[in-house]
């Protein structure tokens, strides 16, 4: 049987290309979630600027007491979810806010 040559250098990197693309991804869920949170941020009504500065992300479930904005789960095995939240502590009134009080 005849031996290819180059065989094992490239099994070596299929084998990381997983790792490469997940954080490839990882980057633009970030950056996209950073673009989100700043457009919230500037169409947040400002009092004493609680509810503002309690818009941002987070890798996985919303902090305690948040509202969960928006959610993108980026692969089937749920490591890869991220969260835009509003609200909690100071806060608390932000789903007032969003949908209402009637």
């Amino acid at each position: 049987m005849a031996k290819i040559q180059g065989l094992d250098p490239l099994k070596r990197k299929l084998a990381k290309f997983p790792e490469v693309v997940e954080a490839e991804i990882r980057a633009a869920m970030e950056q996209s979630a950073n673009e989100i949170v700043k457009m919230a941020k500037s169409l947040a009504p400002v009092d004493g600027g609680e509810l503002r500065d309690s818009i941002g992300w987070t890798w996985g479930e919303a902090p305690e007491g948040a509202m969960a904005i928006g959610k993108v789960k980026a692969s089937k095995n749920g490591n890869m979810v991220i969260t835009v939240y509003a609200g909690g502590g100071e806060a608390w009134y932000a789903r007032l806010v969003e949908f209402g009080t009637a």
